[in-house]
């Protein structure tokens, strides 16, 4: 899949800059963003452009 800017969502800022990574999920039209500079992924509806929500993530360690 090729991606193109077709426009632009705002997203909330977080305590620091940075993104790491996006995932789309093609059936429902939401793209998954980890916003590392804010501990959270955002959702975000592809089909309206708009921002949804947000899941708090722990970058804690990992469990041993």
């Amino acid at each position: 899949m090729t991606l193109a800017r077709v426009g632009f969502i705002p997203i909330p800022p977080g305590a620091k800059p940075g993104f790491d990574h996006a995932d789309v999920q093609r059936g429902n039209r939401r793209m998954y963003v980890a916003h590392t500079g804010a501990d959270r992924i955002d959702v975000l509806d592809c089909a309206t452009r708009s921002y949804l929500r947000a899941f708090a993530i722990s970058l804690g360690s990992p469990a041993s």
